[in-house]
């Protein structure tokens, strides 16, 4: 394909993050009442608080969750459906 460039899409880093965050809560890493805040996870995931924040905020508008502490939360409060 001489000629034609293509962009290459990079994988932002809060979709990383979210997608980090929901292997560990599928596949055990953090329970369903495991108590966690964003500075432990973004230390756990080697990344800013930015990046975390913005992955819960995505938990909280695909799984329809609403927790009322923003800096303190469960898996449970994010995926609720999934730990009844």
């Amino acid at each position: 394909m001489a000629g034609i460039h293509l962009p290459i899409e990079k994988e932002r880093t809060t979709q990383i993050v979210y997608k980090q965050i929901k292997k560990a809560i599928v596949f055990g890493g953090i329970t369903g009442d495991e108590v966690f805040t964003k500075v432990q996870l973004a230390e756990g995931l080697n990344t800013s608080r930015t990046p975390v924040r913005a992955a819960i905020q995505d938990f909280k508008k695909q799984f329809n969750s609403l927790t009322a502490n923003l800096n303190c939360f469960t898996a449970r409060s994010l995926f609720g459906t999934l730990f009844v």
